[in-house]
């Protein structure tokens, strides 16, 4: 005859509610890490708008899109003779 032992694990309710809550802080812990990633990424792109708007700018400019004065205000693309007449 063999003989079995049948042994029986109760888990108590406060077990599973520490498990729970280890989980569930693990949880956050990667969703601050993501957020904080994310607020560093767009400080980054900020800080880098603004030089790569300046190169832009220039690039423009060495292509002959502008000039020094400012100019390019003639709105209807034509050579301002002076007058605003369309004949």
């Amino acid at each position: 005859m063999k003989v079995t032992e049948i042994t029986t694990v109760v888990t108590s309710k406060l077990d599973k509610i520490l498990k729970q809550e280890e989980a569930l802080v693990k949880t956050r812990d990667k969703k601050l890490r993501v957020i904080n990633l994310i607020a560093s990424l767009q400080q980054e792109e900020e800080k880098l708008r603004i030089p790569r708007e300046r190169l832009e700018l220039d690039k423009y400019k060495a292509l002959g899109h502008g000039d020094e004065s400012g100019g390019g205000n003639d709105v209807d693309g034509e050579d301002d003779d002076g007058d605003d007449l369309d004949w």
